[in-house]
């Protein structure tokens, strides 16, 4: 029989009984040791993007020991964050969590950019197959950048961002003028007015749609006047813009029947 402790396998050879004597004796044959752990992944970067902080390392190809990995052998990697210097990856309070991750790149989010962006600080290590995990690489750190603001206002465009104001009978059409690509985080328009009943515009704009191509205003009342504000709503962020004033060189517009009226 045979019995296998710490990687020493103990044998008991047992012969026939013969006319001398029976025989038998212990053999002993020594296990290769186990793999030691993953060395610590290398190269470990931190670069700043918006809102976030991309890390990047080298997969170790050794372990501890200087023996080399075989294929299937690491498992992955976890990245540990902070907003304080000093991770212990053995100390949970020293870091604020940490993350699983398969390749050697991982793209973190700051998770609240408008109060905090940094500086964020970061190790990595390495996962064998068995769920052994390496020492912790270099301490990395990096500030996120902040959003860049779209343009202040729709006149950062020269031409504007209506294309014409059609007036009819008790409707006024506003007819939008195609975004430019400078600014490609565009998604919609909103559409604000002021009217003067007879005492003059109120100085206060009321919102009334957001669209993207046009907006037909109506049912209005063919005796006062309407003025218009513009502006553009971002796609990533939602910023809105200050906007820009259709108002007909500040005399507004009436909306009574014309001649030959475009609708």
């Amino acid at each position: 029989m045979t019995q296998a402790t710490r990687g020493v396998i103990r044998g008991k050879l047992v012969g026939v009984k013969t006319g001398i004597s029976d025989w038998s004796q212990f053999v002993y044959a020594q296990l290769p040791a186990r793999p030691s752990g993953p060395k610590a992944p290398s190269n470990v970067a931190a670069t700043a993007a918006t809102e976030s902080i991309v890390l990047t390392w080298t997969a170790p190809t050794q372990h501890v020991d200087g023996s080399t990995m075989k294929t299937g052998e690491l498992a992955g990697f976890r990245v540990y964050w902070s907003e304080t210097p000093g991770i212990d990856i053995t100390n949970a309070g020293t870091y604020n969590g940490k993350f699983s991750e398969y390749t050697e790149r991982y793209p973190f989010t700051v998770p609240d950019p408008s109060t905090y962006l940094g500086p964020f600080y970061f190790v990595i290590t390495a996962v064998n197959s068995e769920g052994g995990e390496s020492a912790a690489s270099a301490e990395v750190s990096a500030t996120a950048s902040a959003q860049t603001p779209g343009p202040t206002s729709v006149d950062d465009w020269s031409t504007g961002n209506i294309e014409s104001v059609l007036v009819g009978k008790g409707r006024i059409f506003l007819k939008f003028r195609l975004p430019k690509t400078s600014w490609n985080r565009f998604s919609y328009y909103k559409v604000y007015y002021d009217v003067d009943t007879g005492a003059g515009f109120s100085g206060s704009w009321t919102y009334i749609a957001s669209e993207t191509i046009g907006y037909m205003h109506s049912p209005l009342n063919e005796s006062y006047l309407y003025k218009y504000k513009v502006t553009v709503v971002g796609e990533e962020d939602g910023t809105e813009t200050t906007g820009t004033i259709h108002d007909n060189a500040g005399a507004g517009y009436q909306p009574t029947q014309v001649t030959n009226p475009p609708f």
